[in-house]
């Protein structure tokens, strides 16, 4: 069962205005709301494109009076595969949000959720286990059920091969256990004084 773009981002725009609404996303699996305040969509970047949704956040350290700070949840929404195009065109609005705040004392910083039917499996399906900040969700329509989000992360390759070559975590074993030695006995590491 396909969706309409347009009306799951009406969908996750009304339920986030909507505390009730709201939960019933998060408890659907799309749980990213928890700590943002407000809600854009259909958001005009100018020369950086349109973006589909954004959520605010407005959180302050101990100079709250010199440093202001905006956390901002990027969400895009694919009624088909998400995929690296879908991450670089994210990325792309980022730069043109980061651009507006450019000129303001405000410090601003990203989270990116991808939603769509779909993840690529190719190198793409590996990106959320190594870039910080990076949602991604496949939707499922069920008759039944409704609408679920499922965040994809912790991707393998099922029945991967891989070598039996125990060499290299010997070698980080033993590494490891000199560091620990240094540290309990306070002794200098050949790299302690090395320029990089």
């Amino acid at each position: 069962m396909q969706f309409l773009e347009k009306e799951l981002e009406d969908l996750i725009f009304k339920s986030f205005k909507n505390p009730k609404e709201r939960q019933k996303l998060i408890n659907k699996g799309l749980s990213l709301f928890y700590g943002y305040d407000l809600a854009f969509k259909q958001v005009d970047l100018g020369s950086y494109g349109r973006l589909d949704m954004c959520f605010v956040k407005y959180f302050h350290n101990e100079d709250w009076r010199i440093h202001k700070n905006l956390k901002i949840l990027i969400m895009e929404i694919k009624k088909d595969e998400i995929n690296i195009d879908s991450y670089l065109q994210a990325i792309r609005y980022c730069k043109g949000v980061e651009q507006m705040f450019k000129h303001t004392p405000i410090n601003v910083t990203f989270e990116i959720c991808l939603l769509g039917s779909s993840i690529c499996t190719s190198e793409f399906c590996y990106l959320p286990d190594f870039v910080e900040n990076l949602y991604l969700y496949t939707i499922r329509l069920d008759l039944e059920k409704g609408i679920n989000f499922r965040r994809e992360c912790r991707y393998s390759i099922p029945d991967a091969y891989l070598p039996n070559n125990n060499s290299y975590k010997k070698v980080i074993s033993k590494y490891i256990k000199g560091e620990i030695y240094n540290k309990v006995h306070n002794v200098k590491s050949e790299q302690d004084g090395v320029p990089f």
